[in-house]
């Protein structure tokens, strides 16, 4: 209660303050602007009384004053005193009649419990209005407002007979039926009110995305009903986007795939189609994100085909390039960025392209040189910016890679040497250095620059800061926590063994530390690194192997949530076993409910079940 009282007293001292400290701009109002101020002052308050006092005192001297007469509606409403609001209402009807207001009557009837007043008084202002739109349309507000979603439903639809209009009020029953869980409905209401207003189509994709994120099961039912309204109008551009969509959302590529050649068909005879080929380079994109990497390579391929003059040509090449990527075909995406960069005029698509062959030749191939040589094109050809600095940042990773440490430092460097450069350089540069000390048994000056990252980071940073901050926090723990750790010093080659892709001989330290130390405190972290190892070489069997027994053997570790989520993700991805995967996210939802990857993995679940 003494919290409470402090808090009312407070609000009154700052609305003294408000009425005695005004502003300049306050203080030039009209004394009746200033004195509805105050009252919406009190009304935010919670003190109704004194706000009700002066709303009415207003009122009295001007009926007219809409703000005022709100006010008293409002304070009316807020403490449930119907019958006052009535007989306002009534009064103010006497004086000038208005169909919004009278409409709200009924709402008050209502509330009061006097349902069939309501109704009544409903019905006489469809009759009164001889049945116009806005009575239909008010009345029918009033209604929702109620949650009478059937009377509205009904009301709409009698008022669409009535006028003999059936395009009428599409929008408006789309959203009922929707919220009536009558998808099949709500999607043919969506669908008239796109016919009406084809430049709705965001508006109306997005909206019947949403029903399906709600029900993933109405999906081929959308498609049903989609198909036959395409069926009597196959030109229909719209309706052709929307099968593209839902069949994406369904993971049935192909018939997208078939939709989006007829979709592409239509838009090419479009005069002044200035973005020829954008809707198959949006496709080629959306198939990537989704994983389905042939189609999206099919997609890339036949807008670079038909349109080779197109402005999204040169895009759709990095498309392309990227779907041989993710399938691991790295020998076919180099010669497709090299295509890119011999033809492409832009230097920003040229410079993607360059960093994406240090990435392959560094990360797949592991040819450092090779790397090296097309970050330094990048620096050649760019003066500042992210790239310029993943660039110089990629040229310490290759001199990392072949155990060059005083070079790879010696880059690494750079960015702390430069005036201007952003903070996320600062720490990324320090991140990687305090690796290359950790490598080197140099554990303070690694903590050091760990802590740098750890006390300097707001809370407020992009996703790519945020990860590094984690990654510092988690190497400055393990680093605290295994400090006097004989298995620390083996544990720290596996770092640099790794970075040259010796994965065998990384495994095998691994392993070693597991026989040598079975009480070391590093053991559950060493059960998740020899889990990713494992997983990098497709033994998937022993990758599942160790991330379990991480799980049982260390239940309180960290690392669990992550492993289990790991165990998951073999069986979805690496193995196809869906099902499997399905009860390894379903268990994931039972041991880990405190997890920061929980919607993650609900959403996966989701996913795989759509798809059996």
């Amino acid at each position: 209660m003494k919290i409470n009282k402090f808090l009312y007293i407070g609000g009154l001292i700052l609305l003294l303050f408000f009425q005695r400290g005004i502003t300049q701009n306050q203080i030039s109002l009209p004394p009746k602007q200033q004195q509805l101020r105050i009252a919406q002052e009190y009304e935010n308050l919670g003190d109704f009384t004194q706000a009700l006092s002066i709303y009415e005192q207003i009122y009295k001297n001007n009926p007219d004053d809409p703000i005022a007469f709100d006010g008293i509606k409002r304070i009316f409403s807020t403490q449930k005193r119907f019958t006052e609001l009535i007989t306002l209402i009534e009064k103010q009807l006497q004086r000038r009649y208005d169909l919004t207001l009278e409409s709200e009557l009924g709402t008050a009837y209502y509330k009061s419990g006097k349902e069939k007043e309501a109704n009544q008084l409903w019905s006489q202002i469809l009759e009164k209005s001889k049945h116009s739109l806005d009575a239909y349309h008010y009345v029918a507000q009033e209604m929702i407002e109620n949650r009478l979603y059937d009377e509205a439903t009904a009301l709409y639809l009698e008022g669409r007979k009535k006028n003999d209009r059936p395009e009428l009020f599409t929008l408006e029953l789309a959203n009922l039926f929707a919220a009536r869980m009558d998808y099949a409905n709500a999607a043919n209401e969506y669908l008239n009110y796109l016919k009406i207003n084809p430049r709705q189509y965001p508006y109306i994709e997005s909206s019947l995305n949403r029903l399906i994120e709600n029900e993933p099961d109405i999906v081929q039912n959308f498609i049903e009903i989609v198909k036959k309204k395409t069926a009597e109008t196959p030109n229909d551009i719209s309706l052709r986007k929307l099968l593209v969509n839902f069949y994406l959302n369904k993971r049935d590529y192909e018939n997208s795939f078939a939709e989006m050649t007829l979709l592409d068909q239509l838009e090419s005879g479009l005069k002044n189609n200035r973005q020829v080929g954008q809707s198959l380079f949006e496709f080629g994109t959306d198939l990537l994100q989704a994983g389905a990497y042939i189609y999206a390579e099919r997609a890339f391929n036949l807008l670079i085909q038909k349109y080779p003059q197109s402005p999204m040509a040169d895009l759709a090449q990095l498309g392309l390039a990227r779907s041989y990527q993710l399938q691991n075909n790295h020998d076919q995406a180099l010669i497709t960025y090299q295509e890119l960069i011999a033809r492409s005029k832009n230097a920003s698509q040229t410079q993607e392209a360059l960093f994406e062959i240090a990435e392959v030749k560094l990360n797949k191939q592991f040819d450092p040189p090779g790397a090296r040589s097309a970050y330094q094109q990048i620096l050649k050809n760019s003066k500042g910016g992210d790239r310029y600095f993943r660039a110089l940042f990629g040229i310490g990773d290759s001199f990392f890679a072949e155990g060059r440490l005083n070079e790879a430092r010696e880059w690494y460097s750079k960015p702390l040497k430069q005036a201007k450069f952003p903070f996320k350089d600062r720490m990324t540069a320090n991140y990687k250095l305090a690796l290359i000390d950790v490598v080197e048994e140099k554990f303070g000056p690694a903590q050091n620059k760990l802590n740098e990252i750890i006390t300097q980071a707001s809370g407020q940073h992009q996703q790519e800061e945020l990860v590094l901050v984690n990654d510092a926090l988690d190497l400055s723990l393990l680093l605290e926590s295994n400090a006097t750790d004989a298995a620390l010093k083996l544990f720290v080659r596996k770092i640099l063994l790794q970075k040259q892709n010796k994965i065998s001989d990384a495994i095998n330290i691994l392993e070693e530390i597991v026989q040598k130390y079975p009480k070391s405190t590093l053991l559950d972290r060493v059960m998740m690194d020899l889990g990713e190892l494992y997983s990098i070489s497709r033994d998937y069997v022993n990758s599942i192997k160790s991330y379990q027994r991480l799980i049982t053997e260390f239940p309180e570790s960290n690392y669990g949530d992550i492993a289990k989520l790991k165990i998951g993700e073999i069986y979805e991805i690496g193995l196809g076993n869906h099902p499997q995967a399905i009860k390894e996210y379903e268990e994931f939802l039972m041991q880990y409910p405190r997890s920061i990857y929980l919607e993650d993995v609900r959403r996966k679940i989701r996913s795989l079940e759509r798809n059996l």
